[in-house]
């Protein structure tokens, strides 16, 4: 009975570590980590679409070790890029 005990323990622990490396890699910070960055409005929400900015808008950019502030100069959507404009 102690072997069953000890065996299931185990294969827990193996289940519980690899969520938690999953969960881990999903962190906010892990993903800044890997080079993203997250803007958000002057609020504080984060920046979900082009449609919710304007140009000369203040924003702020989150990277893996601080933020800085940005002005938005420019507005592209995927509308605006044709066969031409795609990278080869």
């Amino acid at each position: 009975m102690t072997k069953r005990i000890t065996k299931r323990t185990s294969v827990e622990h193996a289940t519980l570590t690899g969520l938690f490396g999953r969960l881990d890699a999903m962190s906010p910070l892990k993903v800044l980590g890997r080079g993203y960055a997250i803007a958000t409005h002057e609020d504080g929400r984060a920046v979900r679409s082009t449609k919710e900015l304007r140009t000369g808008e203040p924003i702020q950019v989150r990277v893996h070790e601080g933020s800085f502030a940005a002005s938005v100069t420019q507005i592209s959507t995927p509308e605006d890029s044709g066969p031409d404009d795609e990278a080869t």
